[in-house]
């Protein structure tokens, strides 16, 4: 298994760190491949305030306060989809038995009610699937992303180009991505399309993006320590489901490992999680724990 991700200091911003996708040739079977970081320092002092992750927090900054932004909100539609459906139910159910007043104003009134109720209950029904099936191999999950990229801007166009010469290196724009912020910790998720890497040509690596540490806490997030934990899933698209291979490796300090199914912990080895998805379902086919592998390569954080 090769190191799909790096993560090193820069020389000339000590308090910055460049996290970039290695080896793309070996990605080249896969249609797509998916890249969640994890960033959680263990000195107390240190809050999500004081990490940040560029350029991808600015975008979603923009995003929520209404700002022209690279990407755009992802609207997936369920609940009108859903509601749709049950307006449809009770249409036919109201054709076949009552055809007489089927054009009347209640009829017409009550599938429009039901259109409303359906958009409205499934956000209810969304948590109790998921909450009743979050222990099974079967599951039932929300989207990873909540935003997508803009493709057809001028302003697209130019951003690839400009982050060439920022980042002295050619640079990848995800199709998607999701960012989180807890309270300690911060992590990125992001969706990449072969296509995309492909225009890369014969380059071995690519800039994803930037860690940057609040100087005056930098000392402590390399003397406490932190925890990085990555997850690269390496996706085959079907017409009608994903088949995803999911690898998860973390480091704790220095040491690399992982935990399986059971939590248990396995140094220097990653996590293979094999998974079908199907809409909004996904089936967890087979776990295995791979011992002596490196998912990714991260660099000690100078102490300043």
């Amino acid at each position: 298994m090769m190191n799909f991700l790096s993560i090193s200091p820069n020389i000339a911003y000590p308090h910055i760190y460049e996290v970039a996708l290695e080896n793309l040739a070996e990605l080249a079977p896969y249609d797509s491949v998916e890249v969640h970081v994890v960033v959680y320092p263990y000195s107390r002092e240190i809050s999500a305030e004081k990490i940040e992750i560029h350029p991808f927090e600015e975008y979603i900054e923009d995003i929520l306060d209404k700002q022209k932004s690279l990407y755009k909100q992802i609207d997936e539609g369920s609940n009108k989809r859903f509601g749709l459906a049950l307006a449809v139910i009770v249409m036919v159910i109201m054709a076949f038995f009552k055809p007489e007043e089927f054009l009347a104003v209640q009829s017409i009134v009550s599938i429009f009610g039901a259109y409303i109720a359906g958009k409205e209950l499934w956000a209810d029904l969304e948590k109790y699937l998921t909450f009743f099936t979050q222990n099974s191999k079967i599951r039932f999950f929300t989207g990873y992303f909540s935003y997508q990229l803009e493709r057809n801007t001028t302003f697209a166009n130019y951003t690839q180009i400009a982050k060439k010469s920022r980042y002295e290196k050619d640079a990848i724009v995800p199709e998607k991505i999701d960012f989180i912020e807890q309270s300690n910790s911060k992590t990125i998720r992001m969706a990449i399309l072969q296509a995309d890497i492909s225009k890369l040509g014969a380059a071995k690596t690519a800039h994803l993006f930037s860690i940057h540490i609040a100087p005056e806490v930098a000392p402590l997030f390399a003397e406490k320590g932190r925890l990085f934990g990555v997850k690269i899933s390496l996706n085959t698209h079907k017409w009608l489901y994903k088949r995803s291979l999911e690898l998860y490796q973390s480091q704790n300090n220095e040491e690399y490992g992982a935990l399986n199914e059971a939590s248990v912990w396995f140094a220097e080895s990653v996590f293979q999680r094999l998974t079908f998805y199907v809409g909004k379902w996904k089936y967890y086919h087979q776990f295995a724990v791979l011992p002596k592998k490196r998912l990714f390569v991260a660099h000690r954080f100078p102490q300043t």
